[in-house]
């Protein structure tokens, strides 16, 4: 059961969100509203020395994305992104994990 409702999600991508431009593979692009996060996370290689690298995700409402699959575009900030995952929490928000170009 979700807390928020469609609108809730609306309100706070208005708030919080960045425009950012969907290229889909099978269909022609739009403009969709969602949260941009670039964070650095640590990467295990192996042995006693980690390392951190950026990992870049997007999350916006699963309505504005239906269809989308690895290899669609992203674009923001005039930032060229690929979709490497898609994952919806069943609840209509989706996380894109990126991958830039």
């Amino acid at each position: 059961m979700t807390v928020e409702t469609a609108a809730d999600r609306a309100l706070m991508l208005a708030d919080f969100g960045v425009d950012a431009i969907f290229d889909p593979q099978t269909s022609s692009y739009k403009t969709v509203k969602g949260i941009f996060d670039n964070i650095y996370e640590e990467v295990e290689a192996g042995g006693n020395v980690g390392f951190a690298m950026q990992q870049p995700r997007f999350f916006c409402r699963t309505n504005d994305i239906d269809g989308s699959t690895e290899g669609d575009a992203l674009e923001i900030g005039s930032v060229p992104y690929t979709i490497k995952v898609v994952m919806s929490d069943g609840n209509g928000m989706t996380e894109l994990v990126l991958e830039k170009d």
